[in-house]
């Protein structure tokens, strides 16, 4: 075969130029994104000094009866848009996400403003927000429309765009809730503030896009089509998403219906600050992720990326995660304040979440690409009555919101593990390159624990044997991440 040469050298250019044009994506998302969470971050101390526990569980609250709101907003057509190779029919499938926006956030309309008031007196949990509930359509129609134009845009590779919209919606949260915060004008700071960086994201996709949005004709016939080819996004992704945020919210609104508020709060900013990282890679490693394993899909290519992604992952935040289980509690009073120690004891337990959560969060669209909802469906469906079972009962039989936060905790780490193993199963991965990852999380995780464990017992101030256990976990991350930079060098 004389071309053999030539073919392999066109093959092994294609796959150098597809390396590079995904990492100046991973790179430009996961820089304005990055951007994003950093404000937020930075800004955390400054809004836990303003408001109280109680501030932090209405907007937990309210942003979480938004997001489930949201999810019957687009009936999930959104995640169909990077589906359709004609370019037609995606923008189609937009015109659709569109229409059933508008119908959905009237009604949602209706339904909160007309029957505000029975809600209120029948589900304990909407007492908390009763005085907001005018305001959630507004954020629905916000946030599910910043869900269809981030679509839109990673269809198009308008990354910067979506790097823009990150920054936009967490500066925008800052400022407003630091300065209402500050000046006490108005109440309900914090709240106006997660309003008011939806809204700007929202508004600046939609002038950055708008050259590039289709033509909204509505053709009925054409819709039909396109709703009933995608059928699968509504039967499987609505009710697996709706899943997925009671999964998150559940909690919060159990303790908010128990009338724990200030435990509600503490758990709404420990729950913030550890699914951070996770989120963040979500919102920016997972769009694009997603767009090359929707291309790469059954090939052996796309198997090498996740699990090169996962170790490198793994490799640092590991022993950072042991670190942080040890000496938590204490990070949370010297950063937030004397008044979230209680959040610092509960970041003890739920850290193995936020842990678990960084490998399901980006590549949890490999279930739409293989066409496999029903997988994540079900286990979403075992994984909720599981979490549902570890709440209600310890508030039941008055075991206290401690209890329940703990075995929430268990639930959940539990989930993100089966969750884990289903994303293999559909990504048809081998399930012993897991097993090879697992190791060597475990090997750097019980490195980490055995000193931190061993600085405990000398007799230091807790300060010193903080900064000893973070010079010792961050050797190890350093020392995992220079070998996995040396196996990829390796011939």
């Amino acid at each position: 075969m004389p071309h053999a040469p030539v073919l392999c050298s066109f093959a092994a250019r294609d796959k150098v130029m597809l390396n590079n044009a995904l990492l100046r994506h991973m790179v430009t998302l996961l820089g304005g994104t990055a951007a994003g969470q950093l404000i937020a971050l930075l800004a955390a101390p400054l809004l836990t000094r303003l408001y109280g526990p109680a501030d932090f569980a209405v907007v937990a609250a309210f942003v979480g009866v938004s997001t489930i709101l949201s999810i019957f907003a687009t009936l999930r057509y959104d995640l169909a848009l990077l589906l359709p190779q004609d370019e037609g029919d995606a923008g189609t499938v937009f015109q659709l996400s569109l229409l059933i926006l508008v119908g959905a956030t009237f009604l949602i309309s209706l339904l909160l403003w007309g029957l505000g008031p029975l809600l209120v007196a029948t589900i304990p949990t909407f007492a908390a927000v009763a005085h907001v509930l005018p305001l959630v359509p507004i954020m629905v129609l916000a946030i599910a429309g910043s869900q269809i134009l981030s679509a839109w845009a990673n269809r198009q590779r308008a990354y910067r765009e979506m790097a823009g919209a990150s920054v936009l919606n967490q500066g925008g949260n800052v400022l407003v809730s630091s300065v209402i915060g500050w000046t006490k004008a108005i109440a309900g700071g914090l709240l106006a503030g997660r309003l008011a960086g939806q809204l700007a994201s929202v508004v600046w996709l939609a002038l950055r896009l708008r050259s590039g949005l289709p033509r909204l004709r509505f053709e009925f016939a054409g819709l039909a089509a396109v709703a009933r080819r995608y059928r699968q996004f509504p039967f499987f992704n609505v009710p697996y998403s709706l899943l997925g945020a009671l999964s998150q919210e559940f909690l919060v609104f159990a303790l908010l219906a128990f009338h724990h508020v200030g435990i509600a709060g503490h758990f709404a900013l420990v729950r913030t600050v550890l699914l951070l990282p996770a989120r963040y890679l979500s919102s920016s490693l997972g769009l694009v992720f997603f767009r090359e394993a929707a291309q790469l899909f059954g090939t052996p290519a796309l198997e090498n990326l996740t699990l090169k992604l996962m170790y490198r992952l793994g490799v640092v935040v590991a022993p950072l995660t042991v670190f942080f289980m040890f000496w938590s509690e204490e990070v949370f009073v010297l950063v937030f304040g004397e008044s979230w120690r209680m959040a610092g004891q509960i970041a003890a337990w739920y850290a193995p979440v936020g842990f678990l959560f960084l490998f399901t969060s980006w590549p949890e669209r490999l279930y739409e690409v293989s066409e496999r909802q029903a997988v994540s469906l079900g286990i979403e469906i075992g994984g909720n009555i599981t979490k549902l079972a570890a709440v209600l009962i310890p508030l039941w039989a008055g075991a206290g919101p401690v209890a329940a936060i703990a075995g929430y905790a268990a639930a959940d780490a539990v989930y993100h593990v089966a969750y884990l193993l289903g994303l293999f199963h559909v990504g048809r991965f081998r399930m012993s390159r897991l097993a090879s990852l697992t190791g060597t999380l475990l090997l750097s995780s019980g490195a980490a624990a055995a000193g931190c464990g061993l600085l405990l017992l000398v007799p230091l101030p807790a300060l010193a044997q903080a900064v000893g256990g973070a010079i010792w976990v961050l050797g190890i991350a350093s020392y995992g991440t220079i070998a996995q930079f040396k196996k990829r060098l390796a011939p």
